[in-house]
């Protein structure tokens, strides 16, 4: 009886503890993106004039948290796709809790070496055409 009560309880607390932190960060973007000022620039950009794996990461995030997507892709392509694996992991969760097992995040390795194929790609042509 007590494991079935902690065991509600965990679950509960699993669901609801995404959305509370999605709700402050919504609630608190524009001051946790202000706090990117206050970070060094990128050293690798500084010396070789080439854009490291990382660099726009932060404009990045800062630009998802005021609520522009399409200026968060400009800067750098990680955080949307974060973001989406994210949401789609936590629908995942949230049907499990409820009984359905549904597979929206997909469990190929094929897809992966695409995406990171993909992802190598974007990380060489930026540096060639570059979008900011």
């Amino acid at each position: 009886m007590i494991n079935r009560i902690e065991n509600r309880y965990f679950r509960i607390i699993i669901l609801i503890t995404p959305l509370i932190l999605a709700t402050l960060v919504v609630i608190y973007g524009e001051e946790i993106s202000s706090l990117s000022k206050y970070l060094p620039a990128c050293l690798f950009y500084d010396l070789y004039n080439l854009y490291c794996p990382a660099c726009g990461i932060t404009r990045s995030i800062g630009a998802l948290l005021e609520g522009d997507f399409l200026l968060s892709l400009r800067y750098h392509i990680a955080p949307i796709l974060l973001l989406a694996f994210g949401i789609l992991a936590y629908i995942e969760l949230f049907c499990f809790f409820l009984g359905n097992k549904i597979r929206l995040i997909p469990r190929k390795a094929k897809f992966y070496q695409g995406l990171m194929t993909f992802f190598l790609l974007y990380l060489i042509l930026r540096n060639i055409f570059p979008l900011f």
